[in-house]
């Protein structure tokens, strides 16, 4: 019986240690870490594939090698990341596509889809103006250099792709435009400098992160460093802070002094920006304008990502948007950069996702018939009720298993058949006696003296009978 116990135990933990892996499973999924990407031509750079708790083959294609090449079509990536090298060839578009071809998860379900990155490539500024020097140069350089080896020259592109501050931005950002003024209301203490240079190979030296703001004026320096480690730029951001007793006042467009020759813009041109902006049909604090450049949404799901539909308002304008996956309890910050590839310029929107959930209502939105919205706690449920039912299941096996061998296998004691042998011998005598009884008083005595001693006669068997017969069977 205590062999069979401890069987039990063994098995017991063997399924609560399968069900306990089994609830700490975490879906398989993979991710590009870029969206788009903007590149001059000779310029190259790379991307990440990471595969989280998935493996198998990822293939990687450009819809037009001759703009974009990627040195890598496919490779075997397993709860790893890999990086990928593309190179811009000549001006143009073109899309990056990773697609899982033969992904599973770690609990053998098939992944699959495909992500895209877009590359823009533009002209290089110094290939129009030295194309002609390398031409007539070609000739010499062949024949003087034939035995030395080529070094490839450094870039000295040191301008920013995207610059602003958080919270409060300004629209306008021009590439060539290296001082901006903007102004913030009083109650706002701090802001985040932030800025993207335009050569994944260039460094932003200084400048960013959080600042303080003093009542009046601050001035923000963003210097930024070329890949020759000589050329720099500054980009200058003046900022006001208003004073509490000024009123605030609706915020306008920064005013720009440009160190650059000053350029004349059309001021019936429609200023580049979003015409539409829609995020999982949620409602946007303040609802959205064209003008508006910073929005709240207050999260009521508990949702990972956001689906954001943004459009701009001129064909060649390119939108992008970071911060919108992997969203975390607080505040999260989605930024959208449209830029104009033909004038250069940028204008950012900001939206601000409170993601303020406690447990009650996590529960609530989670759909038991989807796994797809489960956490940890919902696959710890499942998993905890699962390891019970099949210990329940094997307990009952057990018992019935248990009871049938009880009745196949009775214990047969010294003794059991005489003792049964002898007490049917004495049910025999008992009831023989009985039957002469009734016949006895059945038969009427001619008087009573006769009547007497026959009972007598009977009483007396009796005693002398039953020590016999006890002594028989015992």
């Amino acid at each position: 019986m205590n062999n069979r116990i401890k069987i039990i135990l063994i098995i017991t933990k063997i399924l609560i240690l399968l069900g306990i892996s089994k609830v700490y499973a975490v879906e398989g999924n993979f991710s590009v870490n870029k969206n788009s990407e903007t590149l001059n031509v000779g310029q190259s750079t790379t991307f990440l594939i990471s595969a989280t708790n998935c493996g198998g083959k990822f293939t990687i294609t450009s819809s037009n090698p001759n703009v974009v090449n990627v040195d890598l079509t496919e490779d075997w990536i397993e709860n790893s990341s890999k990086e990928v090298k593309i190179t811009a060839k000549s001006k143009g578009t073109a899309t990056i596509t990773i697609k899982a071809e033969d992904v599973s998860t770690t609990d053998a379900k098939e992944i699959t889809g495909s992500k895209e990155i877009k590359i823009t490539v533009l002209e290089n500024e110094n290939s129009s103006s030295g194309a002609n020097n390398t031409t007539a140069n070609n000739s010499n350089s062949s024949s003087n250099n034939n035995n030395k080896p080529t070094t490839q020259e450094k870039s000295s592109e040191a301008r920013l792709r995207d610059f602003g501050i958080v919270p409060n931005d300004f629209s306008g950002f021009k590439r060539d435009t290296y001082e901006y003024s903007v102004e913030v209301p009083n109650d706002v203490e701090k802001v985040e400098v932030y800025a993207t240079t335009l050569d994944s190979n260039a460094k932003v030296k200084s400048g960013t992160g959080k600042i303080s703001l003093k009542e009046g004026q601050n001035k923000a320096e963003v210097v930024v460093v070329a890949e020759d480690g000589k050329t720099t730029k500054t980009y200058t951001l003046n900022i006001t802070r208003q004073s509490a007793e000024t009123p605030a006042e609706p915020e306008t467009e920064p005013t720009t002094q440009p160190t650059t020759e000053p350029t004349t813009e059309n001021t019936n041109e429609e200023k580049l920006g979003l015409s539409s902006l829609t995020v999982n049909q949620m409602n946007l604090k303040p609802n959205f304008s064209t003008d508006t450049y910073e929005y709240t949404i207050e999260l009521t799901q508990d949702l990972n990502s956001l689906e954001i539909e943004a459009k701009s308002n001129k064909d060649t304008a390119i939108v992008e948007i970071f911060g919108n996956e992997n969203l975390q309890q607080g505040e999260n910050l989605i930024t959208i950069i449209v830029s104009d590839t033909s004038s250069e310029e940028n204008t950012i929107y900001q939206i601000t996702v409170n993601k303020n959930l406690s447990e009650k209502e996590v529960v609530s939105s989670v759909d038991w018939l989807d796994p797809a919205t489960w956490g940890f706690k919902q696959y710890l449920i499942v998993g905890t009720v699962i390891v019970l039912i099949i210990i329940i299941i094997i307990a009952i096996i057990l018992k019935i298993k248990l009871s049938k061998m009880d009745d196949e296998d009775d214990i047969e004691f010294p003794g059991v058949k005489e003792l049964d042998k002898a007490m049917s011998e004495h049910q025999e005598l008992t009831n023989s006696e009985e039957e002469n009884k009734k016949e006895v008083k059945n038969i009427e005595p001619e008087n009573y003296d006769t009547k007497q001693k026959l009972d007598e006669f009977f009483n007396n068997e009796e005693k002398e009978s039953t020590p016999k017969k006890k002594g028989k069977h015992f």
